[in-house]
């Protein structure tokens, strides 16, 4: 951005130097210039003003976008410029008025005097440094043109930058909502999973007392038919146990040797 600056600044003082140097050539010869002659002059001097002015304006916006410490080297500058374009166009335009009061002054002269009086006036101007004056006035009209045709390709880029802006603006406002909608997508799914695995856990708790009682009565099982196996039958009147002494496994018992249980 201070390159930048820099570029438009160094244009802007030689626009305004160009300007200044021509309006003081202006006035060292315009004694020895035509009213009409002038007048040209000065109307190419407020064209030239008159195209300075866009520069002068982009100067001003692009210091808007420069840190307080930047712009403060432009400031003065700036004031500098402002007060030189004003008093230049307060001159030319007060120049211009003058002269067109003289060329009026000059007609209606020459209507009451005639023709010989212009041929003497004609012999005290002099050729040379109109001749000057009018290529000046010329060069003066192509810098002219120049720095007209340089503010319309930076303001032709300018708008070609905004446009650009607008159109990644509006594609990352584009992603951002792509990325909020995954971004509630992926709570939605983080709310689902939270009730799959809360269904999930009492699921593993109930089955957890169905495998226990399972177990259970799987035990049960076994030890029924062991007991079974074993010979080993519960008594219904007693509600003890009976084994079968037929069994060799409990013959030397005290039950079947009929030992009374001390």
């Amino acid at each position: 951005m201070s390159d930048s600056m820099e570029t438009i600044d160094d244009e802007l003082k030689t626009s305004c130097n160009e300007i200044r140097r021509c309006f003081e050539d202006y006035e060292r010869n315009k004694v020895s210039i035509a009213p009409m002659q002038c007048i040209s002059i000065l109307n190419a001097l407020k064209k030239k003003l008159d195209t300075t002015r866009p520069l002068f304006q982009k100067y001003k916006i692009e210091m808007r976008d420069l840190s307080r410490d930047q712009a403060i080297a432009f400031e003065q500058n700036l004031r500098e410029y402002a007060q030189l374009i004003d008093n230049l166009n307060a001159k030319v335009a007060a120049e211009i008025s003058e002269q067109n009061s003289k060329s009026s002054n000059e007609a209606n002269r020459l209507e009451l005097l005639g023709p010989a009086d212009q041929s003497r006036k004609n012999l005290n101007t002099s050729s040379t440094d109109a001749k000057q004056l009018i290529k000046d006035a010329n060069s003066l009209q192509s810098e002219s043109k120049g720095v007209l045709n340089h503010v319309e390709i930076l303001v032709s880029q300018t708008e070609e930058v905004g446009v650009n802006t607008n159109i990644a603006l509006k594609s990352q406002t584009q992603q951002m909502t792509a990325i909020k909608d995954d971004v509630d997508k992926v709570q939605s799914n983080v709310k689902r999973a939270n009730k799959l695995l809360n269904q999930m856990g009492r699921s593993l708790i109930t089955d957890k007392f169905l495998l226990c009682l399972v177990l259970f009565i799987v035990l049960g099982i076994i030890v029924i038919v062991v007991a079974k196996i074993l010979g080993v039958s519960l008594k219904a009147d007693s509600g003890g146990f009976v084994i079968d002494c037929s069994l060799d496994l409990f013959k030397k018992t005290n039950d079947c040797q009929g030992i009374p249980k001390q």
